[in-house]
């Protein structure tokens, strides 16, 4: 579901949009492995000559 929804966000980001970001909800196990649940899009927006305050 996960993989999915990355590449969902992908296809429908803006067109000037290069890239999308987003977050992973999931848990670390015992034994190192990672058990990704679900994931969620982050809206931001991207200005290349200026830093975000």
């Amino acid at each position: 579901m996960a993989l999915f929804n990355v590449c969902d966000s992908y296809v429908r980001r803006p067109d000037q949009a290069d890239h999308v970001i987003g977050t992973l909800l999931g848990s670390l196990l015992p034994d190192g492995t990672v058990h990704v649940r679900n994931s969620y899009v982050v809206p931001h927006s991207r200005h290349r000559h200026r830093l975000p305050p």
